[in-house]
């Protein structure tokens, strides 16, 4: 497929001596260099979060609920609803 391009002076000139210098053409530069940016980008390398930098502040810690009345208070419900 052909396109244009419109990219600095510097960079295009730099990049068609490259070419000569590799006895190869400015399109297989590009060529190499866009599918090697691709291949970079669509690798999912993620960095470990370490957790023991992250502090908690506050005055207290919320009370201990049992899982029955967490998920009532996520759904709105009161305890007596549910369960009589």
């Amino acid at each position: 497929m052909k396109i244009n391009l419109e990219i600095e002076d510097a960079l295009f000139d730099e990049a068609r001596m490259a070419a000569i210098q590799h006895r190869s053409t400015l399109r297989e530069l590009v060529e190499r260099g866009l599918r090697k940016e691709l291949a970079s980008l669509n690798q999912k390398t993620r960095v470990p979060i370490d957790l023991s930098k992250f502090v908690v502040t506050g005055s207290k810690l919320p009370e201990e609920r049992s899982w029955e009345e967490i998920r009532d208070l996520a759904y709105g419900m009161e305890a007596d609803d549910v369960h009589g």
